[in-house]
């Protein structure tokens, strides 16, 4: 068991990673249920766990994706973790890191950034003011946008304005220009502001 023999052959390799064969004497190795993997010279079908990202109630299964705004950083059966409060995550990930922060937010005090998303500045897990848990963000003030690729929150351009949690600043009144970019002064324009704002709801599991 956890070898194979092709033709009658006398050597006996072992099974490759992601495949098992719990019978003896002659054969092939069997792949593993799909999102599941094992390690080399596996012998039984529950030597195939669920790869990171993936989830399921026991070993030896089929296994399916982590929700998104969840990830599941361990092999084998068990359940997807849900993200830090004002994060998310695509469907599958396999890694707290793939928690990112929501358009708008930024890193919290004593973070080091890992990733900024639209706005949202994902953060590290270092740092004296880890809140339990792990990660979480916090919203860009008023006044400020936060960008993919940013490391903190900017201050809006001369002439322009946010709303807390912006990605974007808004030309301000008596000003015009496209949002986001420079903002120049008009005599022909209303003073009409109009913006979009974006809430991140979070859940306490």
């Amino acid at each position: 068991a956890g070898t194979y023999s092709v033709n009658g052959s006398a050597a006996c390799p072992p099974c490759d990673v992601g495949t098992y064969n719990a019978a003896t004497g002659a054969g092939e190795c069997s792949a593993c249920p799909l999102h599941t993997s094992s390690v080399e010279g596996s012998d039984e079908l529950t030597d195939c766990k669920c790869v990171a990202g993936y989830t399921s109630t026991s070993d030896g299964v089929q296994c399916s994706a982590c929700d998104a705004r969840t990830y599941k950083a361990v092999t084998g059966a068990g359940e997807c973790s849900t993200c830090p409060p004002g994060t998310s995550s695509t469907s599958g990930s396999g890694q707290l890191k793939d928690c990112t922060c929501l358009p708008g937010f930024s890193n919290l005090p004593g973070f080091s950034n890992t990733r900024a998303d639209r706005g949202w500045l994902g953060i590290g897990m270092d740092g004296p003011d880890r809140p339990p848990g792990g990660a979480a963000c916090a919203a860009c003030d008023a006044g400020m946008f936060g960008t993919a690729g940013s490391a903190d929150c900017q201050v809006c351009p001369p002439n322009s304005d946010s709303c807390s949690g912006s990605s974007l600043c808004y030309c301000s009144p008596g000003f015009k220009g496209d949002d986001g970019g420079a903002c120049t002064a008009c005599s022909d324009c209303t003073s009409t502001v109009t913006f979009t704002v974006t809430l991140a709801i979070t859940e306490d599991d």
